[in-house]
Parts: C-alpha cells; sequence; structure tokens
C-alpha cells in the first residue's frame, strides 16, 4: 500500500517493537521515509500522513485512523485483527537511528533487556511512566538505565557504543545502510557479575540519592553527566523551565521535556526515594508494588 503512495520510499519498524524492550502491550510505531533529506513536519509530514489515512481508510483491516499533530506528528490506526495500535510518522530518521543504537544495546548483555523491563513495570505500577501526564516516556526511562549501566556500575555492564564505534553510529550514514545483523556481544563482554536485582536497586539508589537533577543532564552518546545549563542552551527544542533533562544521543534534544510540572517531577523523584528504601530494607521487588507511591 505505502509504495503505491511514493515510489522507492522506506518503511521502518520502531520504538520498543524493534528495539529489544518490547512488552505484551507494546504498539508498532512504523516510520515511513520520503526523502533523505529533512522535512517541514508541520507541512510536508502532515500533508503525507493525510494520504495514508485516506488510502488506510479504504482497507478493511484498519479502525479509527486519528492524524494527531505533534512536533513529530503521527497517524494512529488499530488493525481490527490483532487490536494492535500502529502510530505512522514521516522521515522521523533519528526514531529509526535510536531504535538502531537500542537494539545493540539490548543484545550487548542479557541483563539489559530484563532491567530495562522491570524498571517500566515499576514505573507503570507508580504512574510515572506516561509522558501525555507530564511524566517519563519509555525511551527516557531506558536511557536513564543505560546510562547507569555505562557510567554509574563498575565495572560497566555496557559501553558507550557512540564513543567506541563512531564510524557505526554516524550519523551521516543513510538509515537504509544501517546494519542489521552485526553482534555487539562479538565485540564486548562485561566484567560485571551483579544479578539484576542488584542493578535495580542500584538504579533507583543512583536516581533518589546521588543524581543531582538540578545540575546536571545525562548523556548516554557520550557517558557522561552534562551541565544541565550547557545542554539546555544548545536544545533548539527547549521551552520554559526543564526539571529533568536526558539527552537524545542524535539529535541532542532532551527526551525528558514532558516533565515540565513542578509538581509531577516531585512526586517523580519521591516514587524513587520511597522505592529505594523500601527495596533496600525488605529485598523484595514485590515489596514496591503492594501501594503506589506518591
Amino acid at each position: 500500500m505505502f509504495i503505491g503512495i511514493v515510489p522507492n520510499l522506506g518503511v521502518y519498524l520502531v520504538g520498543s517493537s524493534a528495539n529489544g524492550f518490547a512488552t505484551e502491550d507494546t504498539d508498532a510505531d512504523i516510520c515511513i521515509v520520503i526523502s533523505s533529506y529533512p522535512i517541514d513536519q508541520k507541512r510536508e509530514a502532515v500533508k503525507f500522513l493525510e494520504i495514508v489515512r485516506r488510502a488506510l481508510r479504504k482497507k478493511i483491516f484498519a479502525g479509527s485512523c486519528d492524524l494527531i499533530r505533534a512536533r513529530v506528528p503521527i497517524l494512529r490506526f488499530t488493525d481490527y485483527a490483532t487490536r494492535l495500535r500502529c502510530d505512522v510518522n514521516i522521515n522521523n530518521s533519528t526514531g529509526i537511528r535510536n531504535t538502531d543504537l537500542l537494539r545493540f544495546y539490548a543484545e550487548t548483555d542479557e541483563r539489559v533487556a530484563p532491567l530495562v523491563l522491570t524498571i517500566k513495570t515499576w514505573a507503570k505500577y507508580h504512574n510515572i511512566n506516561d509522558a501525555s501526564q507530564k511524566t517519563l516516556s519509555s525511551y527516557s526511562l531506558t536511557l536513564m538505565c543505560l546510562f547507569f549501566l555505562q557510567s554509574v556500575v563498575k565495572p560497566a555492564v555496557v559501553p558507550v557504543w557512540q564513543a567506541l564505534l563512531p564510524d557505526r553510529f554516524d550519523v551521516n550514514i543513510p538509515v537504509s545502510q544501517l546494519k542489521r545483523n552485526d553482534e555487539p556481544k562479538l565485540i564486548w563482554k562485561s566484567e560485571n557479575h551483579q544479578t539484576i536485582a542488584e542493578l535495580f536497586i542500584g538504579f533507583l539508589k543512583f536516581f533518589s540519592k546521588d543524581f543531582r537533577y538540578e545540575k546536571h543532564a545525562i548523556s548516554v552518546r557520550t557517558g557522561c553527566l552534562m551541565d544541565k545549563e550547557d545542554f539546555l542552551d544548545n536544545d533548539s527544542t527547549n521551552y520554559g523551565d526543564v526539571l529533568l533533562a536526558i539527552e537524545e544521543p542524535f539529535d541532542f534534544t532532551n527526551t525528558a521535556r514532558s516533565v515540565y510540572d513542578d509538581n509531577e517531577f516531585e512526586r517523580i523523584v519521591r516514587v524513587f526515594r520511597r522505592s529505594f528504601f523500601t527495596i533496600d530494607k525488605t529485598k523484595s521487588f514485590s515489596s514496591i508494588l503492594i501501594e503506589q507511591f506518591d
């Protein structure tokens, strides 16, 4: 269907459904690449999504096609047969690149994906994993976890891949030429032997006691903490107060810009702190899923 709209286009599965961190309720995120050059997301992308919407409405498998106008507009529809929700965007090459990067991290060490999924389960239970509700997106939580595994845990569980393999993750490589079959386990092996449980407790500890939210930004790209003000000065999408700063590894914007409400931000930090103090005392994951912390 898509090939009939524009010749020589590319269609990519992106996000959690392709990066190794999918859950049973993961949506299908699809990126249609119509040009090797950036396009105007407010005009050109919306115009093309309207064409796709008209085409989808003629298909019996697609229901409730809604065009959502955001910084990266998406067309959302549900597959009737599977009840799978699909989000389609246009030319968001950053999403293709970060899907590739996260897949690489997920395949680096067998603990990475289970740890991220554990964090997502915990965050969803405490209602701090929903960007539409001024809390953390799954992408931001994943980057927080990867930074912890790169730069906080000693020895590191994963390396800083963009520093170790700069040519592999060069933004100038066309997305159609990104490798799909390389194996990071053959390149790097961690000397860290901590369990997933130990790593999870360490993650909670770092973001409840050690991380300086007012001073630092997280960078998985460099594996270092960045000065928050310097980072925000270079973020073209920065508007107003920023309470949490997490660098997008390819376009250098803030993935945590959804966290802009003081009350919600303080609640997020309280959830981290109460969860850490509870699990550090009980050593039981279920102890932090008995009641919602606020």
